[in-house]
């Protein structure tokens, strides 16, 4: 070995080994294990509960501060995101939840779980402010209305669509779709609508609800697919973005005209969809793991988010 070549491996054994009286910390300032030098990721911003076999996140969202998140499964999990330190960590119910729905105020968190119970939880006091059973055997989502004084539930099978007043339990409506099951609901502008996610085979499967008589207003989108579709209604409660199979597509709800169309995730189906702050700019996550930032308006990709493969 050239002397050149000893001095360079020499150099960075030394620079490798701990300094005594120190402790070794990662780029976030957590401690290493004892004669680590590195730590490739992080520990924070980790659900626990997924560390058992077989569990996984249900449902994830923001505070409206922008500064927390909530992860809910067979615990309710809130993380500081500038420190991505656990702030809460609790089982609110035995039960398995299925969704969260964060309250606008950010004080209240409205869970479904898989027995069909609905619990809104207080965030401060950490406790169960109501709960009541809706009697939907595969409960799939709950939801605040806009006005945060009723509550929309989506059953899967038999496909149902509840609607309840908040502060009484009371039922106010229901109505049973002919398709073969719902996945997914949201309440549409002024929240007076529902639009649901269904399973028909070669039938249109959006369908929205007029929830005051609980009939079929429009049904629309052909799309064969057996897997979770995500929704989203815009800020301005215009439009709709619906996640299916390998693409996303945004449509306008006063005539249900098709705007644009966003694919590229590499033939994997488009589960999860949102809008930006900035409402002409939308995300859209892949179950491959990736995500994309778009300009809606012109289907442009702005931004790529691509895990790392293992």
């Amino acid at each position: 070995m050239k002397i050149t070549h000893f001095i360079a491996v020499m150099l960075i054994v030394i620079v490798s080994l701990p300094v005594v009286g120190l402790a070794e910390k990662d780029r976030f300032g957590d401690p290493l294990p004892e004669g680590a030098i590195q730590r490739l990721g992080t520990l924070r911003m980790r659900y626990s509960n997924t560390l058992q076999p077989g569990n996984r996140i249900a449902d994830l969202g923001y505070l409206p501060d922008g500064k927390g998140v909530v992860a809910a499964s067979n615990f309710v999990e809130i993380w500081d995101l500038p420190t991505g330190k656990l702030l809460l960590r609790q089982q609110v119910c035995k039960a398995k939840i299925v969704s969260m729905s964060v309250r606008s105020d950010g004080k209240a968190l409205l869970l479904a779980d898989v027995d069909g119970n609905v619990h809104e939880w207080d965030i401060a006091s950490r406790r169960v402010l109501r709960k009541w059973q809706t009697g939907q055997k595969q409960l799939m989502r709950a939801q605040y209305s806009p006005d945060l004084k009723r509550v929309l539930t989506v059953g899967c099978k038999p496909p149902t669509i509840k609607e309840w007043d908040i502060t009484t339990g009371k039922e106010l409506i229901s109505i049973t779709g002919e398709m073969e099951h719902f996945t997914n609901g949201i309440y549409g502008p002024e929240g007076k609508t529902a639009i649901v996610d269904s399973e028909s085979g070669y039938k249109p499967i959006i369908l929205r609800y007029d929830l005051s008589t609980g009939k079929l207003i429009h049904a629309w989108l052909r799309d064969y697919y057996t897997y979770w579709r995500d929704l989203a209604l815009s800020p301005d409660g215009q439009r709709i973005l619906i996640g299916s199979r390998t693409r996303a597509t945004e449509w306008r709800l006063r005539d249900y005209k098709l705007l644009n169309t966003f694919t590229g995730h590499a033939g994997h189906a488009v589960s999860a969809v949102a809008y930006c702050k900035d409402p002409d700019q939308i995300l859209t996550g892949c179950r491959d793991g990736s995500i994309r930032r778009w300009d809606r308006r012109k289907a442009k990709v702005l931004l790529r988010w691509i895990p790392h493969q293992t």
